[in-house]
């Protein structure tokens, strides 16, 4: 039952933050450039958001694949079960990774 509910809530919550993530972008004559994201991740509020957005897009992604996966092969939950975690390590670490190269 918690997995169903923490699908729905990073919906929705994806939904409001990519919208969020895209409207802070520059609309007109600035471009996106690395001293414009190093600027907004300066304070410490964006990279929260960031985290919390990499962090939803992460488990909704592979929560969702889990289920297909299961869907089609029920048997295969002991092998997923060590894989999408480690998946979901390495994606979680490469997000990390980028948020906090431009400090």
């Amino acid at each position: 039952m918690l997995h169903w509910l923490f699908q729905r809530v990073t919906a929705i919550f994806l939904v409001l933050g990519m919208a969020v993530h895209i409207l802070v972008l520059p609309l007109g004559g600035e471009r996106l450039s690395y001293s414009l994201v190093s600027g907004r991740l300066s304070h410490k509020g964006w990279i929260v958001f960031d985290l919390l957005l990499l962090l939803s897009c992460i488990y909704h992604g592979l929560n969702g694949i889990w289920g297909v996966i299961l869907d089609y092969n029920p048997k295969s939950l002991k092998t997923i079960g060590y894989t999408i975690p480690a998946i979901a390590f390495i994606f979680l670490v490469l997000g990390i990774a980028a948020i906090g190269g431009f400090r």
